[in-house]
């Protein structure tokens, strides 16, 4: 065991949202002594009422690229259409895309979790306003292959079911 994985103690992470600190604490446990769980480890059938707060990205790399492989139903209502089975570089963050895609990025090279709040007007005209958390996880547990993220809204539909949890 390397020392890197021996000594992956996390710091605490800033997250408000105590939904999210609940997600962050379920993959903290799964993580045990590693740098971050396996996508094997996440048993999301144990955690129903948090399904529709979860996406699931999976990490394609040359050129590093983010597909949505699963989004939950309040992360769709909420986007406002759906975004399983899209490239994340392909979706409409406004002008925010660059440093929304970067913390995609930060999480697979820092192989960290990233928790972060955005607040925008889509081109459509649809404003989003949430808080975001991207958890990494790895099959072979030192390199990136797949993200778990939840997000949580703040005075829109996926805060009323969030609240709704609480």
């Amino acid at each position: 065991m390397t020392d890197e994985i021996r000594n992956c103690a996390r710091p605490e992470l800033l997250v408000d949202d105590p939904f999210l600190k609940r997600v962050y604490s379920s993959w903290n446990m799964k993580r045990g002594e590693r740098l971050m769980p396996s996508r094997a480890d996440v048993e999301l059938n144990l955690i129903p009422d948090i399904l529709p707060h979860l996406f699931i990205v999976d990490v394609l790399s040359l050129p590093r690229r983010y597909r949505v492989r699963l989004a939950g139903s309040d992360v769709v209502t909420e986007y406002g259409e759906e975004i399983t089975g899209r490239l994340m570089d392909e979706l409409d963050f406004d002008e925010r895309s660059m440093p929304i895609l970067q913390d995609y990025d930060r999480a697979c090279r820092e192989r960290q979790p990233v928790a972060t709040r955005w607040n925008y007007t889509k081109h459509s005209g649809r404003h989003l306003t949430y808080e975001r958390l991207i958890l990494p996880l790895a099959d072979d547990g030192v390199k990136v292959d797949c993200l778990l993220c939840a997000a949580t809204g703040h005075g829109s539909i996926i805060g009323l079911a969030h609240d709704r949890l609480a």
